[in-house]
């Protein structure tokens, strides 16, 4: 599929049908998970597990209120799929390892549990370079009350969060290739060829297939790739997320009536191979863009079957 003959549906705004009532039992967090939610709440919960999930069931409520993804009905706000995605470890010692505070950008963040799991795992941050981007404030807010780390709290958090539609994106290329510089008022439009590192959790799965082409593109847009003049020695650039797939594309059987596109460790390479190819050229694609993809087991909180699709880009930049 050309980018010249994209077609974009955004996603819907309400549901055919009713989403189903919350569940508290399907609460079910990992050692790691607890273990990183005591870390960031701190004296909130002082390590109780029984008042952490109050806590958790208290936004939990809030945030399907505001609106009711079934990520949200499935705790997955507060678990750390980010940090189980295979290539995160390369990522995160190339991170501590890098020159300069690679730019990570963690779009729809929701409340922004994974990019603060990434500050405890040592991930960089300086001058503003851990990014979190989402459609809706109203999420990021509640991130800001669940840690008590908001820009008037005590102990603010590095990370700076702003809202934004990736599909607002012109799929033209950076006005200022050469420069890193972040805007002082932040948009995906001006993160163009700013950004090391972009991950995009339970995103792609919520559209169509021509939808998550054109999100891919301007994915590609966003990353740092510096002119074939540019002799620096710059490490990997990494794309990576997760999100419902299908051991054959085609689309979900969506339990909630929504028409949304599933791809396969087969194809979901082709798109990212075809994206980099229309942009920087065909062979430029193929010597400098690995894609990796599998289908893992299903997610908990889920109470539908379902299949995810877990995957990485890295793209050459020396």
């Amino acid at each position: 599929m050309s980018s010249t003959e994209e077609q974009i549906t955004r996603e819907s705004q309400t549901y055919p049908i009713n989403p189903p009532a919350l569940n508290p039992a399907l609460f079910n967090p990992g050692q790691e998970e607890l273990d990183f939610l005591h870390w960031a709440l701190g004296d909130s919960t002082a390590g109780n597990d029984e008042a952490l999930k109050e806590k958790v069931l208290k936004f939990q409520k809030e945030s399907y209120e505001l609106f009711a993804y079934p990520c949200i009905h499935g705790f997955h706000f507060v678990y750390l799929f980010m940090s189980q995605v295979p290539v995160y470890p390369q990522l995160l010692a190339a991170a501590k390892s890098a020159k300069s505070p690679p730019v990570f950008l963690d779009l729809g963040c929701c409340m922004g549990s994974d990019l603060r799991k990434l500050i405890m795992d040592g991930f960089p941050t300086s001058a503003g370079n851990l990014l979190g981007g989402d459609l809706r404030d109203g999420f990021i807010k509640l991130g800001y009350e669940f840690y008590q780390d908001g820009p008037q709290s005590t102990k603010p958090t590095p990370i700076i969060f702003f809202t934004d539609d990736i599909l607002d994106v012109s799929r033209e290329p950076a006005v200022n290739p050469e420069g890193k510089t972040l805007p002082e008022t932040l948009s995906l439009e001006g993160l163009k060829g700013k950004l090391d590192y972009l991950y995009a959790g339970a995103l792609f799965h919520l559209f169509d297939e021509s939808t998550q082409y054109a999100i891919a593109w301007r994915f590609a847009r966003l990353i740092h790739i510096p002119p074939k003049s540019d002799n620096s020695d710059l490490p990997d650039a990494i794309i990576f997320g997760r999100h419902q797939g299908l051991h054959e594309e085609g689309y979900i059987n969506d339990h909630l009536g929504r028409k949304r596109y599933g791809h396969s460790p087969d194809s979901w390479p082709k798109l990212w191979k075809g994206v980099f190819g229309e942009i920087y050229g065909e062979e430029w694609a193929e010597n400098n863009v690995h894609v990796t993809a599998q289908i893992n087991l299903p997610l908990r909180g889920f109470p539908h079957p379902n299949t995810m699709l877990v995957w990485s880009v890295t793209i050459k930049r020396s």
